[in-house]
């Protein structure tokens, strides 16, 4: 592996590793640094060259990717667009904003809860929710708020 020079080009490692949905950029590294026999130091010496966090170019190489396609796989790539730790609503921006009253969202979470515990099809949802296309009940019905584990299941 050639030593870390924001130069020249780097080979693609032989070893190709997809992110897993929603795996943070430290846990890829560790995994593709395992993939190709390498120490997750040696690696990440080579994707840091100066600074704290990783060179996505550097990766998109390493990866034979590009790094749009690294940016939308791992949730906290440095420069991914949209992220906002503070948000914490139930769901897309994209849903909020066409649902602008909080009763109406708080009617189609329920409405999801009930279309997920009973297999409620999205096109009653689509009936229930004139305002809403059927992009927008499908992102409702893909975009699942993460759930914190208790501490002795971690």
């Amino acid at each position: 592996m050639p030593t870390p020079n924001t130069g020249s080009k780097l080979p693609p490692l032989p070893m190709q590793v997809r992110p897993h949905l929603g795996e943070g950029i430290a846990s890829y590294i560790q995994r593709l640094a395992q993939a190709n026999h390498l120490s997750p130091n040696e690696l990440t010496a080579v994707l840091r060259p100066s600074g704290r966090t990783p060179d996505l170019h550097r990766l998109a190489q390493l990866t034979n990717s590009t790094v749009d396609a690294l940016r939308r796989a791992l949730p906290d790539a440095p420069g991914r667009v949209n992220t906002d730790p503070n948000r914490t609503g139930p769901f897309p921006q994209r849903v909020d904003r066409a649902l602008p009253s909080l009763n109406d969202r708080v009617d189609l979470l329920l409405a999801l809860g009930d279309a997920l515990q009973n297999g409620v099809h999205r096109n009653a949802l689509r009936r229930r929710f004139p305002q809403l296309n059927r992009r927008h009940i499908r992102l409702a019905l893909q975009h699942q708020p993460r759930q914190h584990r208790p501490h002795h299941l971690k």
